[in-house]
């Protein structure tokens, strides 16, 4: 079975990205409940 990823994007926000909380390797979305797992090598924002 193959992992995917799904990255969710703000549509007023300059950079387009939404705010997430990262403990370890997985991080939640601050805006929306939504949650993925953060890949290694992934910077944290």
């Amino acid at each position: 079975m193959e992992n995917r990823c799904m990255k969710f994007y703000h549509p007023e926000k300059k950079n387009g990205t939404l705010n997430r909380i990262c403990h370890e390797d997985v991080c939640r979305c601050a805006e929306e409940n939504c949650s993925y797992q953060r890949k290694q090598g992934t910077e944290r924002k």
